[in-house]
């Protein structure tokens, strides 16, 4: 069984409690999906439920199946 992600929610670009957006380390490989990445950033307390300022990072190294666009 497979599991996917939906990753729908977004934050403008004039969105000033979110800063220091970076993704880094890209990198997909055409012969096996294979797309790994870097990413992080910074939300504001004011714009999230615990108050506190985050710093969110992640790392992603996933085969990539098929891409939907439009799924509501």
């Amino acid at each position: 069984m497979y599991k996917y992600f939906n990753i729908s929610n977004n934050f403008p670009d004039t969105n000033t409690n979110i800063t220091n957006v970076s993704i880094t380390d890209y990198n997909f490989d055409e012969t096996t999906n294979n797309l790994t990445f870097s990413f992080s950033f910074d939300v504001a307390g004011v714009a999230n439920d615990t108050g506190n300022d985050l710093t969110i990072t992640g790392k992603v190294d996933t085969i990539v199946f098929e891409g939907i666009n439009n799924i509501r």
